[in-house]
């Protein structure tokens, strides 16, 4: 017999028993659940607590460690593909670092290696919102104009 799938026995009594599969499931309806109007709120948050507590139990080093790699990465194609080296000392100058006889790579690295460390997340969500404004600037029609900030 395969797992048994149990979905709050919420319907009435009905057994599948799907022997391609091998899965085994049966629907059930309770009584008191007949007439009873749910609240969407309670339910979601029962779901988003029984999810975190879910998540939080199964959560592994090796989870975190995928997770940075994967943001390490991703980070490293976004300056590699749409910074040159001009913009990427720019970003280097904003958070004080030193970009003496360093190629593209070696500053992308440097800026990762800055912009992980949790003790930067300030300056580097600063650093990100001005650059989000400049840009906003840049598109408008009046203030574009006045924008000779390029990166």
């Amino acid at each position: 017999m395969g797992p048994v799938v149990n979905h709050n026995n919420i319907y009435n009594s009905t057994a599948v028993n799907d022997l391609t599969s091998g899965i085994y499931y049966k629907f059930e309806e309770k009584e008191e659940y007949e007439n009873k109007i749910i609240n969407v709120d309670e339910f979601l948050s029962e779901m988003e607590s029984s999810y975190s507590m879910s998540v939080s139990t199964t959560s592994t080093n090796s989870d975190c460690d995928s997770d940075s790699n994967i943001s390490h990465a991703i980070l490293e194609l976004e300056y590699s593909t749409n910074y040159n080296v001009k913009g990427l000392a720019q970003i280097m100058d904003y958070y004080d670092l030193s970009k003496k006889n360093m190629r593209k790579d070696e500053m992308i690295q440097m800026i990762i290696m800055f912009e992980t460390d949790p003790n930067n997340l300030k300056i580097v969500n600063r650093r990100r919102r001005m650059y989000k404004y400049i840009n906003e600037l840049k598109r408008d029609k009046y203030f574009s104009k006045f924008i000779l900030y390029t990166f």
